[in-house]
Parts: C-alpha cells; structure tokens; sequence
C-alpha cells in the first residue's frame, strides 16, 4: 500500500465569491498546504450555483468574480501540485502557449529539482480555432481576441523548440482527426516519443542524487524497524 493510500482523506471547498482576505488565508489556505502532507486531500469550489450561473457568458467569466474564482482553483492546483512534486511524482501541465517566459520558468524550477520536460504543442490553424469558438455551446469569445491568442502562441512555436530541444518538441495536429492518414501518422510518431521519453531512465544529475538519497531514508528506516 502506498503512503497516500494508507492516509485518511480530507475532502475540503472553499467558495468562489468574495475576495479573498486574511481569514481565507489562516482559516483554509494556510490550512490546505499543512494538511496535504498529512492526509490524501482533495479541495474543491463549494458554490455549484456560481459554477452553473452565467457560464454562458464571457463577460462574467472575465468579470472580477469570475477571475477570484479562478485563482482559488489555481491555488488547489498549486497545493495538489506540490504533493506530487515532493514525491518527485511525474506531472502533466496543461496550459497555453501564449506566455513563453512563464513555461521557460518553470521549465527550469523542474529542472533544478531533477525532471526531465517535454512539450507537447497542440496546434490549430486559425481557421478552425475560430470555427471552434463559434461551435463552443453558449461560451464563445470575440474572433479578435481568439485571433490575438492564436497569433501569440504561433509567434512562440520557435521560442518553444529552442527551449526544450527538437527531441523534446512535439506537435500534434490538431485541426481534424484520425481519419486523415497523414494526421494518423504524426499522431503514431508523437505517441512513440512520448512513450520513449517516460520509459527513459532519469538522466539528470539532481535526479540521481534525489533518488539514492530516497534509498538511503529507506534503508535507514527499514533497519530502525527491524
């Protein structure tokens, strides 16, 4: 049994309107980052009225309650985060290639503590970007903005190449399916990279170090019980 399954569980929300203030912070936050080392949390937004209300709206998506609660869920993430990477865990991060100085940050955070990382680059031309806005049921946003956000991600293809490395750079088409066999065979190439790089034995120094210093708890423990 691993030591997350042996823990109790908490289960834990918080809820999405209002700003946050102090009694946030020593009441739930402070709270969640001690607790995640103690039982198998899970935390979520509480208000599953404020999740179904005004979905269908940008503009209250973007408004100030909308963004309050999306950094709580950024702040869950964060604490879920950090039990995997105490565990040197492997994670998948998803996110948007529009700000290439944020994933070069943590790119190198990752690095320092011993990951190996591989981007996988979905891409879309832009013309079924916009076809797939205007289909999105009841939550679609203006065609300039969704033009600004394309040409943006595409003006960091190459920044994204040269930072992780062409090996380590992999793109997916994504304007259609499996039905196109060139799509089909870019989606079988991408596949055996990826599966390449989990499979590969970590290389990296910090890495090593982490991992026979593991060992060595282990080892120390398991006499200490003997």
């Amino acid at each position: 049994m691993s030591q997350i399954e042996a823990q109790k569980r908490v289960l834990s929300g918080m809820r999405p309107t209002g700003r946050l203030h102090l009694g946030h912070y020593h009441g739930v936050l402070k709270n969640w980052v001690r607790l995640q080392h103690e039982y198998d949390c899970h935390f979520f937004v509480a208000d599953w009225h404020a999740l179904t209300t005004h979905y269908e709206d940008p503009e209250v998506i973007y408004s100030p309650q909308g963004q309050e609660t999306r950094d709580k869920a950024k702040i869950t993430t964060d604490i879920k985060q950090n039990i995997y990477l105490d565990g040197r865990l492997g994670l998948i991060i998803d996110g948007t290639g529009r700000n290439e100085a944020k994933i070069a940050k943590a790119k190198e955070k990752l690095v320092k503590m011993g990951y190996s990382c591989m981007m996988l680059f979905v891409n879309t031309s832009l013309e079924v970007a916009q076809e797939r806005n205007v289909s999105r049921p009841g939550r679609t946003i203006k065609p300039e903005e969704v033009e600004k956000m394309w040409r943006d991600v595409q003006d960091n293809i190459m920044k994204f190449q040269q930072l992780f490395g062409a090996d380590k750079f992999q793109v997916i088409d994504n304007n259609g399916g499996l039905e196109d066999p060139t799509r089909k065979e870019n989606f079988d190439v991408v596949a055996k990279n990826i599966d390449k790089f989990v499979n590969r034995p970590p290389s990296n120094r910090r890495a090593k170090e982490w991992i026979e210093d593991q060992k060595s708890k282990k080892n120390t423990t398991n006499q200490d019980n003997q």
